[in-house]
């Protein structure tokens, strides 16, 4: 399996002027328990994904730390109803926001295993 994850400096520099870089704490803030259900709970371990807000027009914003993320945009709207928008942040604080919202504190290894090789 291969690393999905965005930890290059340099690739983090480029998402960063790109605009697509979500710097805040994901475990500091006051997401509502609307916004956390709107995402199925494998999406969410597959993609490694966390629901923040709906922007001005709508559209929902995910925070993510997987590359996988940004290649299957159109799957994860699909499942989700949603237009949405993904935006890439640190496998640590995508971690400790998986941990706060929704209890998951393995780190997708046997899950994310079991969704992508076994079904």
């Amino acid at each position: 399996m291969t690393d999905s994850s965005f930890e290059d400096d340099e690739l983090i520099t480029g998402i960063k002027q790109a605009g697509l870089y979500f710097d805040e704490n994901l475990s500091a803030l006051e997401i509502s328990d609307d916004i956390l259900n709107k995402i199925p709970k494998d999406v969410i371990i597959q993609y490694h994904l966390v629901p923040v807000r709906f922007d001005e027009a709508g559209t929902l914003i995910l925070v993510s730390d997987s590359s996988d993320a940004l290649k299957h945009t159109t799957l994860i709207a699909n499942r989700v109803k949603k237009k949405i928008r993904i935006l890439i942040s640190t496998t640590e604080n995508i971690q400790q926001a998986l941990r706060q919202y929704y209890d998951i504190t393995t780190y997708f290894g046997f899950c994310y295993l079991l969704l992508n090789f076994m079904f």
